[in-house]
């Protein structure tokens, strides 16, 4: 039976349970990390999940194409050499835009529970390659995907004053947003 890792964006949490309770329904074995909180235990458990697991399902939608984390998991497990089904669950998403782990084979799921998609997941996995020994040596871990915010919060929180130069350097949304309405 295969192991399937879910890759998802908290966004999109409830079609994940979905899609979860979709192929457990069928002893399908599908993880995701609804039990883990965030940092470096949290990463660290994802990233053996992954080396771990026999396919590496991705929610696809907005929110897990942009999401930093998501983008991280993607890439280690194209890394692994895991075989990838691409769900995609919601509109909006632009087939000419995507990553090539993600174009060549995909189920479409928009969110009804039919007979149809119940079907296509046996289908769905069928159609990928078998899963290939972990590469000796395992690539390198990415890092722990952090947001910029937790930098953010950390200055804004700390004693110290902040210089002109932290205050509008270049990571400065505020200024690089007045910058374009002004035409720099």
């Amino acid at each position: 039976m295969a192991r399937i890792f879910m890759s998802y964006n908290r966004e999109s949490e409830a079609m994940a349970r979905s899609l979860v309770e979709d192929l457990e329904s069928m002893a399908i074995l599908a993880w995701f990390d609804q039990d883990l909180s965030g940092g470096q235990p949290w990463w660290h458990q994802i990233l053996a999940t992954i080396r771990e697991s026999d396919v590496f399902l991705f929610v696809m939608d907005p929110y897990s194409l942009n999401s930093n984390a998501c983008k991280k998991e993607l890439n280690y497990a194209a890394d692994l050499g895991k075989p990838v089904l691409p769900v995609l669950v919601a509109d909006g998403v632009s087939m000419a835009l995507l990553p090539p782990e993600l174009t060549e084979i995909h189920l479409s799921i928009t969110g009804k529970q039919d007979r149809a998609t119940a079907l296509s997941w046996p289908k769905a996995l069928n159609s990928l390659p078998a899963p290939k020994p972990l590469p000796d040596p395992l690539p390198p871990l990415p890092d722990v995907p952090v947001s910029y915010l937790g930098g953010l919060t950390r200055k804004i929180d700390s004693s110290a004053s902040l210089s002109y130069e932290e205050q509008s350097g270049p990571g400065n949304r505020f200024e690089k947003k007045h910058e374009r309405a002004r035409g720099c």
